[in-house]
């Protein structure tokens, strides 16, 4: 069997990937093995829900009125726009 450039450039991708594969391997199994402080993660989690979340909360409830009522005025604009444009006024 001869050897292409297809051919060669295919066993190339081959063993890119499997020296990627080789090395997610080597550095993911030993580390699962690991046990990891889930206070840090939970004292995050707590922060975010009783920070952020509210402020948030806060902000969208303040502005929802003012996009609906925008959203609203330009209905009303355009409908009356297309009705003047039907007359010809």
């Amino acid at each position: 069997m001869t050897e292409t450039p297809e051919r060669k450039e295919r066993f190339q991708k081959v063993r890119v990937v499997l020296a990627a594969l080789l090395v997610v391997l080597c550095t993911v199994l030993p580390a699962s093995a690991l046990s990891f402080n889930v206070t840090v993660i939970s004292l995050v989690l707590t922060n975010v829900t009783d920070v952020i979340l509210p402020g948030l909360l806060n902000l969208v409830i303040g502005a929802l009125p003012i996009i609906v009522v925008l959203a609203v005025v330009g209905f009303i604009l355009a409908f009356l726009d297309k009705i003047l444009n039907m007359i010809k006024l």
